[in-house]
């Protein structure tokens, strides 16, 4: 009979976002949503070096690894360009 593999605990674990990320991610996101929206910033890398200044790069890097979440940054910072009064 062959030994059916339990799964480890540390894998399940890996699985479970704690309040203190959810707070984080959440402190982050909105950050980043306020900046996009604001017109000052062009794209989503010019966010993360102002989001590094405020949160620790391990995080900012955590939410900024998504391609989506790059890709909605870029097009609220190019929606915030077309709308925003010329100089």
């Amino acid at each position: 009979m062959a030994h059916e593999r339990l799964p480890e605990a540390n894998a399940t674990m890996k699985n479970v976002i704690n309040a203190d990320t959810l707070v984080w991610r959440e402190d982050i996101l909105r950050k980043a949503f306020e900046y996009a929206e604001s017109g000052a910033f062009t794209d989503w890398q010019a966010i993360e070096v102002a989001l590094r200044s405020l949160f620790p790069a391990s995080r900012v890097d955590d939410i900024l690894a998504s391609p989506f979440c790059r890709s909605d940054l870029n097009r609220r910072c190019g929606k915030a360009h077309r709308h925003s009064p010329p100089d």
